[in-house]
């Protein structure tokens, strides 16, 4: 199974959450992407 399909599996979207990933000290792309935009403006 390739990269895409894993990505778009049923399962994974509900086990890998943001809450989940924030737990475990993880932080989502849009943090990173609402402080560059503050960085630039």
């Amino acid at each position: 199974m390739g990269g895409w399909a894993t990505a778009q599996s049923p399962i994974l979207k509900t086990t890998v959450t943001i809450f989940r990933l924030k737990r475990k000290g993880y932080k989502p792309l849009g943090d990173y992407i609402d402080r560059a935009q503050t960085l630039i403006w």
